[in-house]
């Protein structure tokens, strides 16, 4: 016996955009961080960057890392290093 299983993603999805949006310009930066220090000079290691991090995702651990620096007051430079750190952690992991 088989059963279908059938989502709307779409109500999550408007979710996600809603919650990102105070956050675009800052979570751009954290993927411009995360293209220019995930490289690798080593093909293997290469290929595993490529594929974990420059696929993308939702980013959902530094989207809310920046919604509370914003929160706080301000998303700086700072943020948007930690925020990069912790995607790569949560890459590796």
């Amino acid at each position: 016996m088989t059963h279908s299983v059938h989502t709307n993603d779409q109500p999550a999805a408007e979710a996600l955009r809603l919650l990102y949006a105070p956050v675009l310009d800052e979570l751009a930066r954290v993927e411009q961080m995360l293209k220019r220090e995930m490289r690798s000079d080593y093909p293997f290691v290469k290929d595993l960057v490529q594929y974990g991090v420059m696929l993308g995702g939702k980013r959902l651990r530094p989207a809310l890392l920046l919604l509370a620096a914003k929160a706080a007051g301000e998303a700086n430079d700072d943020h948007i290093t930690l925020a990069t750190v912790v995607e790569m952690i949560h890459t590796a992991t």
